[in-house]
């Protein structure tokens, strides 16, 4: 239950009921990739996910977003964040994750991971608090990361099972050789936009960094973003020699 107190407006009151059931079967076997040993561990996921309907069209949204589709939110059902949003939901929802890992370390070299949510709702609970019709079967939502040494790259997609176009895309690859040095690429493309961003952090010197961003819509073609500065960071010594 959540309640609202704001003033000049009338207060407001909501009562949600959540269920929700996950089973897994983890799975795992030792395997040997370019002369290192590997762990590959392999969880197929079935959930069930149940919250009632409420209109919250009278609910201020303070924040709450949607949140983006991956492998968690499927399985878990959460539609966005913060509480003052919270979804109606009535779905089976089936996914696998593959992890590869390396056994001396522990550390995850590469992971996999699809899902679909199947809906036995009509409707579902939008950003401004009405419903909106959905389908009964969403998008399948996959995920690549590949996290080696100073490399690492991460890749989201969605896959229309109907046609199997892929209607959105959200691809990272960050470089981070040492600390305070950050070398970052993203390209995210949907039904509307497509939108590539460039970003950096450069240690000059131990005290001097220098720090750039660049985002541009591809789409038509306009620099949303241009950033580049350069931060000090002055020790406690010479502070201290310049204002004492």
């Amino acid at each position: 239950k959540t309640a609202y107190y704001l003033d000049g407006n009338p207060n407001t009151n909501r009562t949600l009921y959540q269920a929700s059931v996950n089973s897994q079967i983890p799975l795992e076997r030792e395997i040997k990739i370019f002369n290192k040993n590997l762990v590959q561990t392999l969880v197929p996921q079935l959930s069930y996910n149940y919250i009632s309907k409420v209109n919250q069209s009278n609910i201020p949204s303070f924040d709450s977003e949607l949140i983006d589709s991956d492998f968690e939110s499927i399985i878990s059902g959460k539609k966005f964040t913060g509480i003052d949003r919270i979804s109606n939901d009535n779905s089976f929802n089936l996914g696998v994750r593959s992890d590869f890992i390396n056994d001396d370390t522990g550390s995850t070299y590469v992971s996999f991971a699809i899902a679909q949510k199947f809906r036995l709702n009509k409707t579902e609970l939008g950003a401004d608090g009405n419903f909106n019709n959905v389908k009964k079967q969403s998008n399948l939502t996959s995920s690549i990361n590949f996290d080696i040494d100073s490399l690492n790259f991460v890749s989201n997609f969605e896959i229309d099972p109907n046609n199997f176009s892929v209607p959105k895309t959200k691809s990272i690859l960050r470089y981070n050789p040492s600390n305070r040095n950050v070398l970052n690429l993203m390209h995210e493309r949907n039904t509307e936009v497509e939108t590539a961003e460039i970003s950096l952090v450069k240690n000059i010197t131990s005290n001097i960094h220098l720090f750039g961003k660049f985002n541009k819509n591809l789409t038509d073609s306009i620099t949303n973003k241009s950033i580049i500065g350069i931060t000090f960071h002055l020790s406690v010594e010479l502070l201290t020699w310049l204002f004492v």
